[in-house]
């Protein structure tokens, strides 16, 4: 399927590409310039805000006591990595590795 940018840089999305990817009037879309530069248009997600209320409170609130308990009671098992083993050594001792530096995909 083949589009043309107007002169005001606009384009028609083609019915069947809108249809496969479930593009209505009005829906937002995001434009992404993934790592092989290529160009993927996608539908935008929603605003994080409407999620609000989505978990429920707790029934009672959770007190500091019950909270450094199960801190205390960790993971529960022994650590999977060596950063995790690190975890008991106090702050000072910590070590930070920078990550690789990974091409930027999505703004």
């Amino acid at each position: 399927m083949i589009s043309t940018i107007t002169s005001k840089g606009q384009i028609t999305i083609p019915v069947q590409v809108r249809r496969a990817a479930g593009l209505e009037a009005g829906t937002q879309v995001e434009f992404i310039v993934n790592a092989r530069q290529r160009i993927e248009l996608v539908p935008r997600q929603g605003d994080i805000r409407a999620l609000r209320g989505a978990v429920p409170l707790p029934a009672a609130p959770v007190s500091v006591v019950a909270m450094s308990s199960a801190i205390s009671a960790g993971w529960g098992g022994a650590p999977s990595s060596p950063d995790e083993a690190r975890l008991d050594e106090p702050p000072s001792s910590y070590r930070v590795s920078p990550s690789p530096s990974a091409p930027r995909t999505r703004k």
